[in-house]
């Protein structure tokens, strides 16, 4: 079987932010490839909280006390990008996602989102 680290089209340390250093921090396994994308997945309810694609994106589902914080980082709803797709707008997959970026809570604010999708 080939490694997902290099078969899923995406960077190889996006994966293993997403797999590994996050999912680290959560009570179960939550892993998941949904629609052909890496997922953190509560597995319990299904409901998908972090996801990783392309080069530079990952972005996690966040109840609002974390929603709140990750905005206070940095962490922004829309992505802009230089070629092929002018910007990713959240919006569009759901309220609550913010895009990530190494911040240094989010393990904290991956824990709160897994919490919140299992309600």
């Amino acid at each position: 079987m080939e490694h997902p680290h290099y078969t899923l089209g995406l960077h190889p340390d996006l994966l293993a932010r997403l797999w590994e250093e996050l999912q680290a921090g959560l009570p179960e396994d939550c892993r998941a490839v949904f629609l052909g994308v890496p997922v953190l997945m509560h597995p319990r309810t299904g409901v998908v909280f972090g996801l990783a694609a392309g080069t530079h994106t990952y972005a996690l589902r966040l109840p609002p006390r974390e929603y709140a914080a990750a905005l206070q980082a940095g962490a922004v709803r829309i992505r802009h990008y230089p070629v092929r797709q002018p910007s990713f707008d959240l919006e569009d997959i759901g309220s609550g996602w913010l895009f990530c970026e190494w911040y240094e809570d989010e393990a904290a604010w991956c824990l709160g989102a897994y919490e919140y999708a299992g309600r």
